[in-house]
């Protein structure tokens, strides 16, 4: 008897060897190559489905790409299951899928030419009757195109409830807000364990207080950069790793965008009154704070969207501007500040938003006149703008 227990637990230990040397197989990470990002995932059809952006320049995100798998392993990508030929009203950043069955049919939500106020754009809803696709626009327009409560219509999330009602959440903005204060919690409940461990480990006090030192050292730093660069203290990068400087240009800056009071008081205090008694025309990336801080105003001063690549195709008299619209590539370029910079605002010596006044109004009437087919016309009035300014990209 004791030889055949011996010998159960010499196979026992060899089988449960053999087991523990086969290596579990896993999709490993990243699932899919290529540049993607928000991915939605769901399962259809008895299938685990992932529906992610295409990561790319705005004008070039004009396509949905999936991946499908019966394991999570093993994984099958579906190319171009929604993409711009199927959507009449899409001309770039085609953002943030998210998908939902219902009436034996797959809807695919999607966000679509980063809408700001004045433009076709926001999120609209494609349909299939398979989860590859192809999907195809249901209602030939955005399903929400306005701006409501600030809330701008992207990253929109979708579901049903259990009482058969759908609901969809969405809003562009201000994410972080809930996040930053549980991180807060969560670091100083952190140090506080470390400091009490320690002590219980030493047996001694003097290593618990050592340890409750520790972060109050590591807040010196950030406590000088509040000090330096009030109200805009929230704009920090750890210093160790070398602090707003180095973050410039490869980092969002200002999330919160209170740089365009700054910004805003300044054209206000300081523009030009134009001599035909018009109102000066602020040109903005972020429209809803330019005009909450021009609100005092509006007699003398006019707002309208514009966006930084196509700057100079806009009617503006001054723009203000947040960096956080800005190319990283463009800020780090030689041609950063551009010459019809008027003032910038600035943390640790980086601008975090700039206020620009218009040189000349050349370019934005050579895009009229190109658009109305008169290309000779728009071409001398480009030359012109570019003897004022030869950085000029609507005019190049």
């Amino acid at each position: 008897m004791k030889k055949v227990l011996i010998i159960v637990l010499a196979l026992t230990c060899v089988i449960g060897g053999a087991e523990a040397g086969k290596k579990k197989k896993t999709s490993g990470n990243p699932i899919a190559q290529g540049w993607y990002a928000d991915p939605e995932g769901a399962i259809l059809d008895g299938k685990y489905w992932i529906f992610p952006t295409y990561s790319a320049p705005y004008k070039q995100q004009l396509h949905f790409d999936a991946f499908s798998s019966s394991d999570l392993v093993n994984w099958t990508k579906h190319e171009r299951v929604l993409e711009q030929k199927n959507i009449p009203w899409l001309r770039m950043a085609l953002w943030a899928p998210a998908i939902i069955e219902a009436n034996n049919k797959f809807y695919l939500f999607f966000g679509g030419n980063d809408v700001h106020e004045g433009e076709v754009g926001g999120i609209g809803v494609a349909v299939s009757d398979k989860p590859e696709g192809p999907y195809v626009d249901a209602l030939g327009k955005p399903l929400i195109n306005e701006i409501v409560n600030g809330a701008q219509p992207i990253d929109q999330f979708v579901f049903r409830d259990d009482d058969g009602q759908y609901y969809m959440f969405y809003g562009g903005w201000r994410h972080s807000l809930f996040a930053y204060p549980p991180m807060a919690v969560a670091a100083g409940l952190g140090f506080d364990a470390l400091a009490a461990w320690a002590g219980r480990k030493s047996g001694k006090g003097v290593v618990g207080l050592l340890c409750s030192l520790v972060p109050l050292c590591l807040l010196v730093p950030p406590a000088l950069h509040t000090v330096r660069n009030h109200p805009y203290e929230y704009v920090y990068f750890n210093e160790l790793a070398g602090g707003v400087k180095k973050a410039f240009g490869h980092y969002e800056l200002d999330y919160y965008y209170h740089s365009m009071r700054e910004a805003t008081e300044w054209v206000m205090d300081n523009a030009e009154p134009k001599a035909d008694g018009s109102k000066t025309l602020i040109g903005s990336w972020h429209l809803e704070s330019t005009r909450y801080f021009m609100r005092s105003d509006t007699a003398h001063f006019d707002t309208r969207f514009v966006r930084w690549g196509q700057r100079y195709e806009y009617d503006w008299d001054y723009l203000v501007f947040p960096i956080t619209g800005i190319a990283g590539d463009y800020l780090l370029g030689n041609a950063f500040p551009p010459k019809d910079c008027v003032h910038t605002v600035d943390v640790d010596g980086k601008p975090i938003a700039l206020v620009l006044k218009r040189q000349t109004k050349d370019d934005f009437h050579g895009v009229q006149l190109l658009r109305a087919g008169n290309a000779d016309s728009a071409a001398v009035l480009f030359r012109r703008a570019l003897q004022v300014n030869a950085d000029n990209e609507t005019a190049l």
